[in-house]
């Protein structure tokens, strides 16, 4: 009777052990499309089989396994975070790219070539009145155009802090998502961490890691200790810190400090990382190239005089001579410049305007020897009615002798729109690159906790049949053990 009393007990918990099997292929057939999710398997112990001793073998639960490798997960989340960066930088460069007229009549490069021919023009019959009104309205035009492109970058800087500040408010609300998570996690006192907590904590790291960089430590008891950059605590099991506002009080740069500490330079990747990478040292670069190229074009350093290093239009023009035939006889002046600058704004391409103060008829034309004097207090010779007309007509092509690769302002302005081409060009090719090894990432890490419904329905059946020879074995026994107790009545 003893054997038999045996044989039902171990033969029930080998049902047991089989039913919390299937219930486990159940639970990953579920989840086959919950992101995060990887599938689990439970573990089946054989017991001793020594008859002579009172072990009658069968099967026992075990442990519930978790496919999930954590390694594959945070090649998952390093690659996720270089895509986050590449993605969002080259996106941040087509738009800054956007802004560039790419046409040879289109935007900077359009209006310096209508300049130069009216220059041209002008120089043949430097006394047309609507010549010299030409030469004003195309001055007038290519000061627009650099101020619209300047406003232009101006506006997308604006954009990135909107956007940088918006990257760091969802940072911190993926890092109180993962306190939570957290918690839950310690509060569950089963030895098995919840598998539908561990995917929407591993998802959450997942999201995070677009964001920004991190270092992701796994606790022993299931929660994970995650430092910005690896070294600014986001969260420590169930405590979180808030990752502190961009401080936008400096035009130029971008900055977040954590404790008094500058931590700027240790956020460098994910969407966070490329954002504060265009922000502070790719526009940056474009607006001072803009600058200078206006005030190399304009000598807008108007405090050195007329005897300025250069051939802008205003050393040149400021060289030149014109009459001023509101007096009688005319009396010679000395030539004003083409282009100044709004207050505060001095040698800035937003800055940049055509003077106020200039009218057609005082554009000099007349080349004289001394150049650049006062012929009130310094007698002039004339030597060509229209030799400083040429010279502005000549700009087209001459070198600009402040640009250390001795380029015209054609060219320079040509070079520095390459110069914006070749970056966005460059982060195209390196985040298509990066797209292909993300997705080998994440198929490895599929390969190996993802839920496949074929081996899920292999795992299936072989349980239910062992479930049901159990089952054929415990009314077996237990029509033996009827029978037994009917004979000792």
């Amino acid at each position: 009777m003893s054997n038999l009393l045996t044989s039902l007990s171990t033969t029930a918990n080998s049902l047991r052990a089989f039913e919390r099997a299937i219930s486990t292929v159940q639970n990953n057939v579920n989840n086959v499309s919950t992101q995060g999710y990887a599938k689990q398997r439970l573990l089946l112990d054989a017991q001793p089989f020594l008859p002579d001793r009172g072990l009658a073998g069968g099967v026992r639960a075990g442990a519930l396994l978790s496919s999930r490798d954590l390694l594959a997960e945070r090649e998952v989340q390093l690659q996720n975070n270089r895509l986050g960066y590449y993605e969002t930088r080259s996106r941040q460069l087509r738009e800054v790219e956007a802004n560039f007229g790419l046409e040879a009549n289109e935007g900077i490069q359009g209006a310096m070539n209508r300049l130069f021919t009216s220059f041209a023009a002008w120089s043949n019959n430097v006394n047309n009145v609507g010549l010299r009104t030409d030469v004003m309205d195309r001055a007038a035009g290519l000061a627009d155009a650099f101020n619209d492109l300047s406003a232009r970058l101006t506006i997308r800087r604006a954009v990135l802090n909107d956007q940088i500040q918006k990257s760091t408010a969802e940072i911190n609300a993926l890092g109180e998502r993962l306190q939570n998570l957290n918690q839950a996690i310690r509060a569950d006192a089963s030895p098995n961490n919840d598998a539908g907590v561990e995917a929407q904590l591993q998802n959450t790291l997942e999201k995070l890691s677009e964001l920004v960089n991190f270092q992701a430590i796994q606790e022993a008891d299931g929660s994970v200790t995650v430092l910005l950059g690896g070294q600014v605590p986001l969260v420590i099991g169930s405590q979180r810190f808030t990752l502190p506002s961009p401080d936008f009080s400096d035009p130029a740069t971008v900055t977040i400090s954590a404790g008094g500490r500058d931590i700027t330079g240790l956020l460098k990747s994910g969407k966070l990382g490329a954002l504060l990478e265009v922000r502070n040292v790719d526009l940056p670069g474009y607006i001072q190239r803009l600058d200078t190229l206006a005030a190399n074009f304009a000598d807008g350093d108007l405090s050195a005089g007329p005897d300025a290093t250069g051939n802008g239009a205003n050393v040149i023009l400021s060289q030149g001579y014109y009459y001023d035939f509101a007096t009688d006889p005319p009396t010679l002046m000395q030539g004003q410049p083409l282009f100044t600058f709004q207050a505060g704004l001095e040698n800035t391409a937003g800055g940049l305007q055509l003077n106020p103060n200039l009218r057609p008829e005082m554009l000099a034309s007349m080349r004289g020897d001394p150049p650049g004097v006062d012929p009130s207090l310094v007698p002039v010779t004339v030597t060509s009615v229209n030799g400083v007309a040429l010279d502005l007509a000549g700009m087209g092509t001459a070198r600009d002798p402040r640009n250390p690769n001795d380029l015209s302002f054609i060219e320079e302005f040509s070079q520095f729109v390459g110069k914006v081409g070749r970056d966005t060009a460059d982060s195209l090719i390196v985040l298509d690159v990066q797209e292909q090894i993300t997705v080998q990432a994440l198929l490895f890490r599929d390969e190996m906790s993802k839920v496949n419904l074929d081996e899920e329905a292999a795992f299936l059946i072989a349980y239910q049949r062992a479930f049901e020879a159990n089952s054929q074995m415990l009314r077996v026994l237990m029509d033996l053990t009827d029978a037994t107790l009917n004979i000792m009545r």
